[in-house]
């Protein structure tokens, strides 16, 4: 239900961006560069939070990843004769950009994603407003959905 949901809430803010931002250059352009933000924020939530989860759809990518994750860095702890459990915990963070945070996600899709997709053309400052906006946007999505998982 709430994949519908999002995924509705971005073809509305697509079609909103093709009926009145048609490469409109001007003071409408930071409005279109939070558009895409919020894109960006709602496919990286859907992404992390729901599309990988086990019984999901892209669940078999996650299992790969982590299975390449803790393989590659099990043999780097071997060779070091370090602790495998605790050198595995402390690269933890090489999958947050791709697979475990659905800010990272978002914002690696804003930093990624925008000098392609904006049909306004590149700025900087759009730049960072998609970027923003895509992490607010997904940080505000994670806290509602853990409030809904707690009620």
């Amino acid at each position: 239900m709430i994949v519908k949901t999002l995924l509705l809430l971005c073809l509305v803010l697509v079609i909103v961006e093709v009926l009145f931002f048609p490469g409109i250059t001007g003071p409408i352009t930071p409005i279109a560069d939070v558009l895409y933000g919020t894109q960006y924020g709602i496919i990286g939530f859907t992404y992390v939070c729901i599309l990988t989860q086990p019984g999901q759809i892209l669940s078999g990518w996650r299992d790969w990843l982590e299975w390449q994750y803790t393989l590659f860095f099990t043999q780097k702890a071997l060779e070091k004769k370090q602790n495998v459990a605790d050198y595995l915990a402390s690269y933890r963070w090489v999958l947050k950009p791709i697979l475990t945070c659905e800010l990272c996600v978002s914002g690696q899709l804003g930093l990624w994603l925008y000098p392609f997709c904006s049909k306004i053309g590149y700025s900087f400052s759009g730049h960072l407003a998609a970027i923003c906006s895509g992490i607010l946007t997904a940080y505000l999505l994670a806290y509602l959905w853990s409030h809904k998982k707690q009620n």
